[in-house]
């Protein structure tokens, strides 16, 4: 039996873009309201479709923007590198298992999460090293099926314990400022594996420190 590395790296392998070649609906939705620039992490991010939206963007108009990539797959990675040179953007990866992460005190402006999903322990070690590793005024921002993504089947992972319950999720940031907080419905069709009605906590967050 292929371990949980070697899984991905199978996925990744056999299709490109798996979760479609555009940014998430909601990133390219929160971008309209709000200005993400400066040093920025992509958690999970695999070929990096959010990352690179951001960085482009941020050429675009002309603003700093130092891109992080961490994800379990080194296939994941290698394409999102390409994808990066492709466009003429520059992207740091790095292969972490976000069980495992020693994460640095005040060291990002922004950290985007978008269907990263995790067992319960895991959960709580990265919603805690988000907080840690923002800076103060720092953004937290992305998309993630809530427990209610089970009943749907049109995407995420088919056990609850890894999906989010919004409550717990509102805890771990019950100091911050909640720019955006939403949960319930949405129609998603990113890639082959998020297609249809999707029970969604969608987030951006200013940490407050």
């Amino acid at each position: 039996m292929l371990n949980i590395h070697n899984e991905w790296d199978e996925r990744y392998s056999q299709h490109d873009h798996i979760y479609g070649e555009q940014a998430n609906a909601f990133i390219q939705d929160i971008t309209q309201k709000l200005s993400i620039h400066g040093k920025t992490l992509g958690l999970a991010e695999g070929e990096g479709r959010n990352l690179l939206y951001l960085a482009a963007l941020a050429q675009a108009n002309g603003q700093a923007f130092e891109a992080d990539l961490w994800d379990y797959s080194q296939v994941a990675l290698d394409k999102a590198q390409g994808y990066a040179q492709q466009r003429g953007l520059s992207l740091n990866t790095r292969k972490q298992d976000l069980s495992q992460v020693n994460w640095p005190a005040n060291q990002y402006d922004n950290v985007i999460c978008v269907f990263g999903h995790f067992n319960p322990e895991t959960q709580q070690k990265v919603l805690n090293g988000v907080r840690e590793t923002l800076g103060n005024g720092g953004l937290f921002g992305g998309e993630l099926y809530s427990t209610r993504q089970l009943e749907y089947k049109t995407g995420g992972p088919r056990a609850v314990e890894m999906l989010y319950d919004p409550i717990e999720f509102l805890s771990h940031f019950k100091h911050d400022h909640l720019i955006h907080f939403f949960v319930g419905d949405v129609e998603r069709s990113e890639g082959k594996l998020h297609q249809g009605k999707s029970h969604v906590i969608q987030f951006a967050i200013r940490i407050q420190k």
